[in-house]
């Protein structure tokens, strides 16, 4: 999967259609994680599913083309904070193109506040072929002084050995594949998530940290949970982990992070639907 900003030579006009799709299948994620005092680094996720798009047949394969347009707001005073458009641009093959999602990663700092997120993603070729997603998101920097988790970040894959360093979804040592979608099917069955542990470090010496991963379905009954002793530390801990869903029912569920002090049993936690 590759983003290319390269221009191509149209030969042909090929749609790529499945009947009685509408709108364009675009997917976007976000998470927050720590970055100081005042401000949150927040990265968004998103998927680009090529069904029913127009595309230029070169050769053998088809080029296929979205405009994106990104806007946030802040609601305090109406202040255009972000405004960034893009393409989304690859070469695919037939087969591809009833399977392949094209997937990318933006991170801004971000003061604190309450934003609204405006999106609009169309086929550069069919532009009544789109898509808007708007949603509202509250920043709140880490109490520096205090433990905490991130948000936690969906993932179709994890890597920690033979790592791309130059990827875009490197970082930490990991090579995390988001998944913008945070839907989990028969073909991708595993639940890969990624967060981070903040401030781990406690007035006794002699106490440690619990980390509990609950998982819950729709009607709040835990079907997963396990735990384990987290040390104190100066610095952040990366927290990876994966779940394997092939024996759960399809439904919503709710995945969640609790940190706990095991003298005071002061918790934080962070949960994510899915």
């Amino acid at each position: 999967m590759k983003l290319i900003k390269s221009v191509w030579l149209a030969i042909l006009i090929f749609p790529i259609i499945i009947l009685g799709q509408k709108n364009l299948n675009f997917d976007l994620d976000y998470a927050r994680f720590n970055y100081d005092s005042t401000s949150s680094y927040l990265e968004f996720y998103y998927a680009l599913n090529p069904q029913g798009m127009q595309a230029n047949q070169i050769d053998k394969e088809y080029a296929i083309e979205a405009i994106v347009n990104l806007e946030m707001t802040n609601l305090k005073d109406q202040t255009l904070f972000i405004s960034k458009k893009w393409k989304v641009q690859d070469r695919l093959s037939l087969a591809d193109s009833l399977q392949k999602s094209l997937i990318g990663v933006l991170g801004f700092i971000v003061p604190e506040g309450k934003y609204s997120i405006k999106l609009n993603v169309n086929d550069s070729k069919n532009p009544n072929f789109k898509k808007t997603i708007q949603d509202t998101i509250e920043i709140r920097p880490f109490d520096q002084k205090k433990f905490s988790i991130s948000d936690i970040q969906l993932a179709t894959s994890i890597k920690q050995e033979d790592v791309e360093v130059k990827s875009i979804f490197y970082k930490n040592s990991f090579e995390v594949t988001p998944n913008p979608s945070v839907l989990f099917t028969n073909l991708s069955p595993v639940f890969f998530y990624y967060s981070e542990l903040y401030n781990l470090i406690l007035k006794d010496t002699s106490a440690e940290f619990n980390l509990q991963k609950i998982l819950q379905n729709s009607s709040g009954k835990v079907v997963y949970i396990s735990s384990k002793t987290v040390k104190q530390s100066k610095k952040s801990i990366v927290e990876i982990g994966h779940i394997n869903l092939s024996n759960y029912p399809t439904g919503i569920y709710n995945f969640t992070l609790k940190l706990s002090n095991s003298l005071t049993k002061q918790s934080f936690i962070s949960s994510k639907r899915f």
